[in-house]
């Protein structure tokens, strides 16, 4: 048995470098712009596709700002500063057609809060500033469906990590996907993305497969468990351990776990079976959210289409712009509650600190 452990682990360790290699070369285009300066009437400043309301988010380390000067009188000062430095003055570079003068600037942004602020005057002194707030974040999550047991298979939890997948990278994450793992792999796959969380503001840990509750301790069950040997399975708080140790400023653990279609008919350790129970009641660390598809103690539907119950409504409020993360869980806890009847009732423990947003147009 040892000797199996050993050779899957090595195994497991190359594959994971083998994917994961590249990770951090994965870019997304440049975030672009665009400024007009209209002095028709008065000097003014508009970004567009500005929205005051909330702050735009950024996911690529530089930006790229295109200026359009409109001017009837002459821009004698026109300065650019990022988080209150001054990072060029273009006033001597613009480059003029007619009465259009064009200018660009790509910036690289830091992460967190930025401000870029813009002022300009005129010959007539007449002076404007303006300012334009964004979150620059780097996301990253770790996706892991698990259905091909030998004892009670699922029909629909490697189906929800390809969902889960294509849903946080329409949401700017790296995602790190892995089905139908094995122990040794399963914890070498939870130390290679808790390493690279160290350099990623928003961290999520997403299950899809069976769980249990055994002597009081919660338990992500990989392909090739044993009940009777608690390491070949992954404990909630080892997950909870990881993450927090990585430092992220957002942590969000979703577990779409205790699936009961069909039941895992556990056993104790005098061997007499027993009805699953379920999760257990676990507070996760600070500045975390865990999310449960179900209640305490309860199972969750695997579906009866191509996702299970919880996921396929949480899937479709990710996709939905503007819709802060308590208020995505909100409706997935209603319609999943409508559609089973009362029977299943998705919860969570913890909060973020920041409000979260997984899009924003």
């Amino acid at each position: 048995m040892k000797y199996s452990y050993l050779i899957s682990y090595l195994i497991g360790f190359i594959f994971l470098q083998l994917i994961y290699s590249n990770t951090s070369a994965q870019e997304f285009e440049s975030n672009i712009v665009k400024i007009k300066i209209n002095n028709s009437e008065n000097l003014s400043v508009k970004w567009d596709n500005k929205n005051k309301d909330k702050r735009n988010l950024i996911f690529v380390p530089n930006l790229k700002i295109d200026l359009e000067v409109f001017s009837v009188s002459k821009i004698t000062d026109f300065r650019i500063y990022h988080n209150d430095k001054l990072i060029n003055n273009p006033s001597k570079k613009l480059t003029t057609k007619k009465q259009i003068s064009f200018f660009e600037l790509e910036i690289i942004i830091e992460r967190g809060l930025n401000t870029i602020k813009i002022i300009a005057q005129n010959e007539e002194n007449e002076i404007v500033e303006e300012a334009y707030t964004f979150l620059y974040q780097k996301r990253l999550a770790l996706v892991v469906g698990n259905s091909e047991y030998l004892e009670s298979p699922l029909k629909n939890a490697t189906n929800d990590a390809d969902s889960m997948e294509i849903a946080l990278k329409a949401s700017n994450f790296i995602v790190m996907k892995h089905k139908n793992i094995y122990p040794e792999v399963f914890k070498l796959a939870l130390k290679t993305f808790t390493d690279s969380l160290k350099n990623y503001d928003v961290g999520i840990f997403y299950y899809a497969g069976h769980g249990v509750e055994k002597d009081g301790e919660n338990y992500l069950l990989p392909i090739g468990y044993d009940l009777l040997e608690n390491e070949t399975m992954l404990t909630l708080q080892e997950v909870f351990n990881s993450m927090e140790s990585a430092n992220a400023e957002i942590n969000i653990i979703i577990l779409d776990a205790c699936r009961n279609d069909p039941y895992i008919v556990t056993r104790n350790i005098n061997n007499t079976e027993e009805e699953p129970t379920g999760f257990a009641d676990q507070e996760g660390f600070a500045g975390s959210i865990t999310v449960y598809s179900t209640g305490i103690g309860k199972t969750a539907s695997d579906g009866k289409n191509e996702n299970g119950l919880f996921t396929g409504e949480l899937i479709k409020y990710i996709r939905t712009p503007n819709m802060e993360f308590r208020d995505v869980l909100l409706k997935t806890r209603i319609k999943v509650i409508e559609k089973s009847n009362s029977k299943q009732v998705p919860w969570e423990r913890g909060a973020p600190t920041d409000l979260f947003y997984f899009k924003e147009d």
